[in-house]
């Protein structure tokens, strides 16, 4: 949880001493990105936007409700956080966005919002004539982000060399 040059150092140090790596950074240029790859063949590297447990499932779930839903229903993903927070929209709707389109062909709308002290909050919606779905993920503390950090931690301690996301450390303890 640093900036892209902080972790880049951190994954150097521990290719250097053969140390597992969680990275919950984001904004990877696609040189550091590929850097990234190629230390996950020496090392276990675990790379997520988000280390909630909760979003990670969202990752997974919201594409094949889209999915399923169709065409017919406008998509729209509104992420709100923290008025310090730098980037927007946040690696997580980036994430959720792209996970969307790779099941479905179709792009979300993303919309940051910015304000006040929200950790974190993200609302897909998806409308159509007649009805709507709307699925929120509210992060009330910061703690949650931990957890999950420590989780994938010890999961990634047991790993082989490879690049992995919460996706698997969600899928791998249920």
């Amino acid at each position: 949880f640093s900036s892209p040059a902080g972790t880049m150092e951190r994954l150097e140090d521990c290719l250097r001493t053969g140390t597992p790596l969680v990275i919950g950074t984001t904004g990877f240029s696609p040189p550091q990105r590929a850097r990234i790859e190629e230390a996950s063949r020496r090392i276990p590297v675990l790379l997520s936007a988000n280390m909630s447990r909760g979003m990670n499932v969202l990752f997974r779930w919201v594409p094949e409700l889209v999915r399923a839903l169709g065409d017919g229903y406008d998509l729209d993903i509104v992420e709100t956080h923290h008025r310090f927070k730098k980037d927007a929209p946040s690696g997580s709707a980036k994430t959720l966005a792209e996970r969307i389109e790779a099941a479905s062909g179709r792009r979300a709308n993303l919309h940051a919002v910015r304000s006040g002290d929200v950790v974190g909050e993200h609302r897909i919606l998806l409308g159509a004539l007649g009805e709507s779905v709307e699925i929120v993920h509210r992060a009330g503390s910061r703690e949650i982000f931990a957890r999950g950090a420590l989780e994938a931690a010890r999961w990634l301690a047991q790993a082989p060399p490879g690049l992995y996301s919460m996706l698997d450390v969600v899928a791998g303890s249920n």
